[in-house]
């Protein structure tokens, strides 16, 4: 006897499109959500709509942490993270809030014509501001996951950024070197503002940095701009349990007492203007103005450059022939 295949009631609800929902626990209707996640999602709409700038999961963690929405555990982070995902996938926050520069497509640039090479030129040329510049800022940031938080920021001033992870290797210890010896040969004065944890490792860091990079032979002054005690202080940052492997907690617990401080707890927002006040500390205004002026000029030379090129184009004549290649 032959078997009749039944279709499943999963199988036929496959096709249809999804629509993702926050779950519930066992026992409660479908889509009923706790009172404890009702108020964890009430409080990080609040920080999302308190802080205007883009912010990494454990930043968010960090925020329900202050305003006492979340318990300071493994758990207690994974609840944050898994709302963030259910409710960009639902539509309550958008996507672009939450950042992850850990995860990142590659592709080479590409382009439809010449005249399109052009026109993206304009939209990414620019002077290097510093040329006129006696003091050339460097910012130093332990957290690879903050990097897209505060990028917009540097980018803004074209300043260099190095992200260490942890303790820097010797590989981009030598690039920071040579980037500051380049610097130095043309008499820039290079200044280095530093931000990392406030904890064993985070406070040796630096230290270390500072360390290797004097004895690649180059000039510098160099700053901790952050993680402070003034910010802990200030900001009402939560405590984190030390790890206790490692090696420089008796020390830190001597000086500090016995709980460290992440700087993905800093308020977003703060930490962007501590970044750029520490910028504008290195920058003589006048000179800054004068390029921009220059800058300006020569955007406005590449309009009509490529509108020239756009002319025959338009028409439908074909290229000339000095852009054409040759057969």
């Amino acid at each position: 006897m032959k078997k009749v295949k039944r279709k499943s009631a999963r199988g036929k609800q496959s096709s249809k499109k999804r629509v993702h929902r926050i779950n519930s626990r066992a026992g409660r209707p479908p889509g009923a959500l706790g009172e404890r996640t009702k108020l964890l999602i009430q409080a990080i709409q609040g920080i999302l709509q308190r802080i205007n700038s883009p912010m990494t999961t454990r930043q968010v963690f960090y925020q329900c942490l202050s305003s006492h929405a979340v318990e300071a555990t493994a758990s207690g982070y994974n609840r944050v993270q898994t709302l963030l995902v259910d409710l960009r996938r639902n539509g309550t926050i958008p996507a672009d809030r939450i950042v992850d520069r850990t995860r990142a497509m590659h592709r080479v640039p590409l382009w439809e014509s010449l005249v399109d090479a052009f026109v993206s030129m304009k939209t990414f040329y620019r002077r290097n501001p510093f040329q006129t510049q006696k003091v050339v800022p460097f910012i130093g940031m332990e957290k690879d996951a903050l990097a897209e938080v505060i990028s917009d920021v540097v980018d803004e001033y074209g300043a260099p950024l190095f992200i260490t992870r942890g303790y820097a290797s010797v590989a981009l210890l030598q690039d920071w070197a040579d980037e500051i010896r380049a610097l130095n040969m043309v008499g820039k004065e290079v200044r280095i503002f530093y931000f990392g944890d406030f904890d064993p490792s985070g406070l040796n860091i630096p230290e270390a940095i500072e360390r290797e990079l004097t004895a690649l032979g180059v000039e510098f002054k160099f700053t901790v701009s952050g993680l402070l005690r003034s910010d802990i202080v200030k900001y009402k940052l939560p405590p984190q349990v030390l790890k206790e492997d490692d090696t420089r907690r008796p020390k830190f617990e001597k000086a500090h007492g016995s709980y460290g401080y992440e700087l993905d707890a800093l308020d977003p927002d703060v930490l962007r203007q501590k970044i750029r006040d520490n910028i504008e500390s290195c920058i003589d205004k006048k000179a800054w103005a004068e390029l921009e002026q220059m800058e300006q000029q020569e955007r406005y030379e590449l309009e009509e450059y490529i509108e020239d090129m756009r002319r025959p184009m338009q028409r439908g004549e074909e290229e000339p022939d000095s852009q054409k290649s040759e057969e």
